[in-house]
Parts: structure tokens; C-alpha cells; sequence
């Protein structure tokens, strides 16, 4: 008869579904990211326009006028505050613009990635189901998935500091750091849970 699955490897297969789930979400980002680079633009001016009224309502509001002297300080003072939004938005707009050869390697590695993510899902899916071949394939998995965060994270870490890149990055080595966590569990505790499986028919 066989035993049930143990409380360790339910936990590291929720979080390699999570990790993968999480993965796909972001590898379809980095693949579709021409289409959000195409709106920034649009996105920025709003961002712009809403500032700028919103400094000018809030100068006028908190201030009261009493003369015209008084009237073009408010004024001024808006206007300051207008370029110094104006200069935090130029400054992240910055950050957001990639060269295309970089943006060509953020979509590879997003296919790449979503490759891997959806290997991680599959892995926490047969590590509860309890195949005979469960732990070699989160083994392969978990491996191949710290592999390739690794890769990710250097290719991508001399690339400037753009906001994509700081984001991606930062997101491999997050996967890194778990992945390296759930092999240690997962070599480390007892898997003879497995050792009475039923032979497939």
C-alpha cells in the first residue's frame, strides 16, 4: 500500500508551482515587451498632464491670494514644482528606454524562461503525484531553473540600469535564492515515500 505524500514535498511542490505560475506570468511580459514599450510614451504624458494639474489646483488651493505680487509667487512656485515633476518623469522615462539588441535578448530569454517556469510547474505537479521518476524530474528541474537565473542574471546585470533590466534581474535572483532553498529540502529529507509505488500498467 502506498504511504502519503509527505508534508515536505507537498510544501516544495505548492512553492515550484508558485515559482513557475509566477515565472510564466513575467517570461509573457519579457515576450510581449515591445507592446508595453509602445505605450510609455502615451503613458508618460498623462503622467505629465495629471501632475501639472494637479500642482497647479494644489499651489492655488493651500495659498491665498491677496494680491497680484502675491498671484505671480504662486505662480512661480508652481512653475517650480512643475520642472522638478517634470525632471523625476524625464529621469524615469530614461530608465525605460532600451536599445533593440537588448530588447531582442529579453525576449529569447523570456522564451527560454517560459520553457523553465513551465518545467518548475510540472515538477511540483509529478512530486505530489508521486511518479517513480518524481524526484529526479524536480531535481532536473530546480537545477536547470538555478542554471538559467544565473545565466539570466549576468547577462543582463552589464546591460545598464534601466528599469527592465533591474527588474529582471532582481527577479532571477530572487528565483535563485528559493531554488536553491527547495533543492537543499528536497535532497535533504527522507523520500522513502516513494520506495513502495505501485509499478505503472
Amino acid at each position: 500500500m502506498k504511504s502519503g505524500t509527505p508534508t515536505w514535498a507537498v510544501i516544495v511542490a505548492i512553492f515550484m508551482m508558485l515559482i513557475g505560475g509566477c515565472g510564466i506570468k513575467n517570461d509573457i511580459q519579457s515576450i510581449n515587451i515591445r507592446t508595453l514599450l509602445s505605450k510609455k510614451d502615451e503613458i508618460f504624458e498623462k503622467s505629465r498632464v495629471e501632475i501639472e494639474k494637479n500642482i497647479k489646483s494644489d499651489t492655488v488651493d493651500n495659498t491665498t491670494v491677496v494680491a497680484d505680487s502675491l498671484g505671480s509667487e504662486v505662480d512661480s512656485l508652481a512653475e517650480k514644482e512643475i520642472r522638478n515633476a517634470e525632471k523625476s518623469i524625464d529621469s524615469f522615462k530614461k530608465m525605460m528606454d532600451i536599445p533593440e539588441p537588448l530588447i531582442n535578448q529579453i525576449i529569447m530569454l523570456g522564451y527560454i524562461g517560459l520553457f523553465f517556469s513551465i518545467l518548475l510547474v510540472l515538477a511540483g505537479l509529478f512530486l505530489i503525484l508521486k511518479k517513480s521518476w518524481s524526484i529526479k524530474f524536480a531535481y532536473a528541474a530546480l537545477i536547470l531553473t538555478m542554471l538559467f537565473s544565473i545565466a539570466k542574471w549576468v547577462m543582463l546585470s552589464g546591460e545598464g540600469s534601466t528599469l527592465i533590466t533591474l527588474s529582471t534581474g532582481l527577479s532571477a535572483a530572487f528565483t535563485l535564492v528559493l531554488c536553491t532553498v527547495l533543492l537543499i529540502v528536497t535532497f535533504s529529507s527522507d523520500k522513502s515515500y516513494l520506495e513502495d509505488e505501485m509499478p505503472e500498467i
